[in-house]
């Protein structure tokens, strides 16, 4: 496989969504107050952008052959990224979205396929540098516009984009792992447990479902996938 080529393509396809994202709802009045516990869509489309910054100096890193860690103090580095963007505007979340997307993606263009199916020198991510790669450009983006959908009980928008994604992931990388991660969110449902609202989320969400087997609203596979993975 071509994985510079593919992952140009999923980075491109991901920052069209993002481009949509950050549009459909900039004129939304979201019904809660930002907190770093409760982000705005705003702060999900600022946290994204700075994690393409950061995944870009680590693959710069990463060929000028020094040392990068997989690990951070990554509830710090949200903090601080969450003080630095909360108060920005809508104009200035989209100039950071583009800078992070052509940074990143510069980055991954440096690479050849030897290197990206290489070991990623990652201190910490001993898989292949593609598979980094994927994780930091697709998965993360998705998972969080996904969630946030969720959240705000937009249900067809979120399973839209995690039907698209699927699709393009399995062309990739169909590990079990990684397929269950992708519907697990990450760790983001957990944050459902501390919303005071996590019940009727959950209420409609489920309604959602039952509505979807007799309307075909989203793929009935991902969506089984999706309810089945997190027991809900």
């Amino acid at each position: 496989m071509d994985y510079k080529r593919k992952l140009i393509e999923l980075i491109d396809y991901v920052n069209i969504q993002e481009e949509n994202f950050i549009i459909k709802l900039a004129d939304k009045k979201e019904n809660f107050l930002g907190s770093y516990d409760n982000w705005t869509f705003k702060d999900v489309a600022s946290h994204i952008s700075e994690w393409r910054i950061l995944a870009s100096k680590k693959l710069e890193s990463v060929k000028k052959i020094e040392y990068v860690s997989f690990h951070e103090d990554l509830d710090v580095l949200n903090r601080q990224n969450y003080k630095r963007h909360k108060n920005q505007s809508i104009e200035e979340v989209k100039l950071l979205s583009i800078k992070s997307y052509k940074v990143l993606k510069k980055q991954i263009e440096s690479f050849d396929n030897s290197e990206l199916i290489g070991e990623s020198k990652i201190d910490g991510f001993k898989d292949a540098l593609w598979q980094y790669i994927l994780i930091d450009s697709f998965l993360h983006p998705t998972i969080h516009m996904v969630f946030y959908y969720i959240k705000i009980q937009e249900f067809e928008k979120a399973f839209k984009i995690l039907e698209n994604n699927y699709i393009l992931l399995l062309e990739v990388d169909n590990s079990k792992e990684v397929v269950t991660d992708f519907f697990r969110l990450g760790e983001l449902l957990e944050e459902l447990e501390e919303m005071k609202n996590k019940d009727v989320i959950l209420f409609n969400l489920k309604d959602f479902y039952e509505k979807n087997i007799n309307n075909g609203i989203v793929s009935t596979v991902v969506l089984n996938h999706f309810m089945t993975i997190n027991n809900i």
